[in-house]
C-alpha cells in the first residue's frame, strides 16, 4: 500500500490532512476546493487534492486566494 500524503521537504515526514474542502478565489467569479496539509513538526502547509473550478457569486468569505 502506497502511502498518497504530501512529504514536508524540511523534515522529511509525511504531512497530515488540516482541513478539507478549502476554498480558494481564482478570480472575481471563479473558485475552486481542495485539502490543506500540514506538517506536523515545522507547521509548513500546502494545498492538494483539487476539484474542478466553479463559478461563485457568494460573498462568502475564501480560506485563501490564489496570486498568479
Amino acid at each position: 500500500m502506497t502511502d498518497e500524503r504530501p512529504i514536508c521537504v524540511s523534515c522529511q515526514t509525511s504531512m497530515r490532512a488540516h482541513k478539507n474542502g478549502v476554498k480558494i478565489k481564482y478570480s472575481e467569479c471563479e473558485a475552486q476546493n481542495g485539502d490543506l496539509y500540514r506538517c506536523p513538526n515545522c507547521g509548513n502547509k500546502v494545498i492538494v487534492g483539487f476539484g474542478m473550478k466553479y463559478v461563485d457569486h457568494s460573498p462568502e468569505k475564501y480560506d485563501y486566494i490564489r496570486n498568479t
